[in-house]
């Protein structure tokens, strides 16, 4: 059974990694601010990412929802 659309109490977050053809690195977490759709601190993190050192690296951002569900599957807001 699928649980549906996060609730809006949901922690969003955001992964940043660096790839060539040996394999993926995680180069940084971060979380959005879900009021705004934005990242937090992510655009800093996106601007040294064009340092000359990582050239030789593809980059790729990949995006999650953390949601804690009780034992019966019941949404649990994460900031309690």
């Amino acid at each position: 059974m699928e649980l549906g659309e996060p609730p809006e109490c949901c922690y969003n977050v955001y992964f940043i990694t660096t790839y060539y053809d040996k394999g993926e690195r995680l180069v940084y977490i971060g979380k959005t601010d879900s009021q705004k759709s934005r990242f937090v601190n992510g655009h800093l993190a996106a601007l040294k990412l064009h340092n000359p050192k990582y050239n030789m690296f593809n980059k790729r951002i990949y995006f999650g929802t953390i949601i804690f569900l009780s034992k019966d599957k019941k949404y649990i807001p994460w900031n309690l």
